[in-house]
């Protein structure tokens, strides 16, 4: 890890422990340090971007010369931002992709065509998916089923943040819905695939998961307890969280776990929160480009297992230190069980 990286770790896991500022500060914070490493990247142009490009390249020369089984992809969020840029490179690497995406049905075949174009690859599909109602996830993974034995790499990529309070049909707010309850569900459904290959789950978290310092599982739905900031922390919390547990429950079957922090990226992801859309319009040179922020995700997605380090959590396609609160089994088997026993 890089001095400059490590220095800002410590500093956002030390302004975490204090907890007497509020929880809407602390994720100010947390960005402001990293706004900070972004500028310094920017100014300089370090980027993993040819490390990754160069990956690309390997990885599609590889399946060509050998005539090697072209790996499956499933991604949800996968036709904006991150996801998108996650979905071009993966494609260039002359891989499968199947999208799952909140995406009109008329509007599909349309967006198909551009994104098969940009990647000069025809195997992109999607389908619609709604990751705060269960019956659209359920209805995903039969296609997907039907249409794959095997899944090589699932990426929860899609995500909402900073939302005036909501609530899905069963009552849970939205980002706790939409970023954790989700993607619990569709792993779920999906691990038995996933083993059969010895696979990979790569589920997108965010720094700010650092200032969580215990699950409120009332937070999940009293609109009380709802803070816009700290629910999208908690709910990354507990995608980091599973994580760990999905590490620790398949490692043993071959699955390979990774936990991804892209970055603060300018994407449409800050339409809620104006100070932060406004620094996004007018500060470009201090935030990553969807492009770089999705360069992790493709690195673990197409690395060799042998060089990466199973159920870690990533930063800059290097391991870096998770919040502490991930480590704790108590807190970890309370979540779980809290989750399993909503019968979603």
């Amino acid at each position: 890890m890089s001095n400059i990286k490590n220095n800002i770790i410590k500093f956002q896991l030390y302004f975490c422990s204090l907890k007497f500022i509020p929880s809407f500060i602390t994720v100010y914070i947390l960005s402001f340090f990293e706004l900070i490493y972004n500028f310094y990247n920017n100014i300089l142009k370090n980027s993993k971007n040819e490390e990754v490009e160069s990956l690309i390249k390997n990885v599609k020369n590889d399946i060509v010369k050998k005539n090697s089984r072209r790996k499956i992809v499933v991604i949800t969020g996968g036709i904006s931002g991150i996801g998108r840029e996650t979905v071009i490179s993966l494609a260039k690497a002359n891989y499968i992709i199947y999208i799952g995406d909140n995406v009109k049905e008329d509007e599909i075949k349309e967006i198909q065509l551009i994104l098969r174009k940009e990647s000069e690859n025809d195997d992109i599909y999607i389908e619609n998916i709604d990751l705060s109602k269960i019956n659209t996830i359920n209805t995903f993974v039969k296609k997907i089923k039907n249409n794959c034995k095997k899944i090589d790499i699932l990426i929860c990529n899609a995500g909402i943040m900073n939302t005036p309070y909501m609530t899905d049909e069963k009552g849970f707010e939205m980002q706790t819905s939409v970023n954790y309850l989700g993607h619990y569900k569709l792993i779920e459904l999906l691990i038995n695939n996933i083993k059969d290959s010895k696979g990979r789950i790569i589920i997108l978290s965010s720094v700010v998961h650092y200032q969580v310092s215990n699950i409120d599982f009332e937070a999940f739905k009293s609109k009380e307890k709802y803070r816009r900031l700290g629910n999208y922390a908690l709910s990354k919390v507990c995608l980091t969280m599973l994580m760990k547990e999905l590490y620790e429950n398949y490692s043993s079957s071959g699955v390979q776990v990774y936990s991804v922090h892209p970055g603060v990226v300018r994407t449409p992801l800050y339409k809620y929160d104006f100070f932060s859309n406004t620094f996004v319009k007018f500060f470009p040179i201090a935030l990553k480009s969807p492009k770089e922020g999705s360069l992790t995700t493709v690195y673990l997605a197409l690395e060799k297992c042998e060089n990466l380090s199973n159920g870690e959590y990533y930063f800059d396609c290097e391991v870096v230190p998770h919040n502490p609160l991930i480590d704790n089994k108590e807190v970890r088997s309370q979540l779980i069980e809290y989750t399993k026993n909503l019968f979603l």
